[in-house]
């Protein structure tokens, strides 16, 4: 493997090390003295946006399978 490959492996795999460490380093919540109040999203939008993720991702995968399934026959 040439040099600049591993390099470029090695700054990857740091910044998806680090990439967590950055998350964890936000403001602390309104209610702990931090943050903005008048932000309109609470815990239940969290949840929609996770759940229209999970089944944005379920959908683009089911057509990719669908799409090789047809290519093959």
């Amino acid at each position: 493997m040439k040099f600049q490959a591993r390099l470029t492996n090695l700054v990857a795999t740091v910044v998806l090390l680090v990439t967590p460490l950055i998350g964890i380093c936000q403001p602390p919540p309104p209610d702990q003295g931090g943050g903005n109040p008048e932000v309109p999203f609470d815990n239940n939008m969290n949840l929609i946006f996770l759940a229209a993720g999970i089944l944005f991702a379920v959908i683009i995968t089911v057509r990719q399978l669908r799409k090789r399934a047809s290519a093959t026959a």
